[in-house]
C-alpha cells in the first residue's frame, strides 16, 4: 500500500476527532451559560453603538471603541477561506455541508465568548497603560505554562503561514494585472508593518473603515450570485 494512502486513511480517521471534540464542548458551554449567544443580543448592539471605550473605569491611548475591537476581530475571518471553505465542504459533503457551518457557527459562538471572557480576566496590565491578554495569559495561570509556550508557537506558525498564503493568492491575482509578485509583497509588508508599530487602536480604526466594505461587497457577491 502506498505511502499516501495509508496518510489519506490516518487523516481521514484523525482529522475528525478535534473538530468533533470542540463541537461537543461547544454545545456544552452554550447549554450551560442558557445559549449566551442569544441572550446577549441586546447587549452586544448597545455595545456595538456606545461611543465611549472604557476598560474598568478607565481610559487610555490603547483603548479602542467597542466596535472597533469587533472589527478588528472579524477582519480575519472576512476573506479567501469564506470562499474557498464552502466550495471545498460543498465538493467533499454535498450541499448538507452548509448546515455544518451554520451548526459551528451557532455553538462556536459561545465557545468564543467563553474563551474571551477568560483572556480579559486573566489579562495582565502592561506599564505603558495597555494591557497583555489572550490565550497565553489563562492557560499560564489555569493549566500551566507549557501549554501556553505551545499555543504562542502554534499561533505564530499559524498565522505566519496563513499571512503567507493570502499574500501569494493576491500576488497571483495582481499579477495578472503585470504587476510584479516581489512589488505586491513589498507594499503589503510596508502597509502591514506601517500598522502594526501603530499598535492595535491604529488598526481597530483600519478595521473599521475597511471590514464593513469587505461585508458588503462580500454579501452583495455572495447575492447576486445565489440570484443568479
Amino acid at each position: 500500500m502506498a505511502i499516501s494512502t495509508v496518510v489519506t486513511k490516518l487523516s481521514e480517521q484523525i482529522l475528525p476527532i478535534p473538530f468533533i471534540i470542540v463541537l461537543i464542548v461547544s454545545i456544552v458551554i452554550s447549554i450551560k451559560t442558557r445559549f449566551i449567544q442569544i441572550r446577549m443580543i441586546p447587549k452586544m448592539i448597545r455595545l456595538f453603538l456606545n461611543k465611549s471605550p472604557k476598560t474598568s473605569g478607565e481610559t487610555n491611548q490603547e483603548t479602542i471603541q467597542s466596535r472597533n475591537a469587533l472589527f478588528a476581530a472579524i477582519s480575519t475571518s472576512i476573506g479567501i477561506g469564506n470562499i474557498v471553505g464552502p466550495i471545498i465542504a460543498i465538493k467533499l459533503g454535498g450541499p448538507g455541508a452548509l448546515l455544518g457551518f451554520v451548526v459551528a457557527m451557532f455553538f462556536g459562538a459561545a465557545t468564543t465568548f467563553s474563551e474571551v471572557t477568560l483572556a480579559v480576566k486573566y489579562r495582565e496590565k502592561l506599564p505603558n497603560g495597555g494591557y497583555a491578554g489572550g490565550p497565553m495569559q489563562y492557560l499560564e495561570k489555569l493549566i500551566h505554562p507549557i501549554f501556553a509556550t505551545i499555543y504562542g508557537g502554534s499561533a505564530a506558525l499559524m498565522l505566519l503561514a496563513w499571512s503567507s498564503g493570502q499574500a501569494n493568492t493576491f500576488a497571483d491575482i495582481m499579477r495578472t494585472y503585470n504587476v510584479p509578485t516581489y512589488a505586491t509583497g513589498i507594499f503589503m509588508a510596508a502597509i502591514a508593518l506601517m500598522y502594526l508599530i501603530g499598535g492595535i487602536k491604529k488598526i481597530g480604526n483600519l478595521s473599521s473603515k475597511i471590514v464593513p466594505t469587505m461585508f458588503v461587497i462580500f454579501c452583495s457577491i455572495s447575492i447576486w450570485i445565489i440570484f443568479m
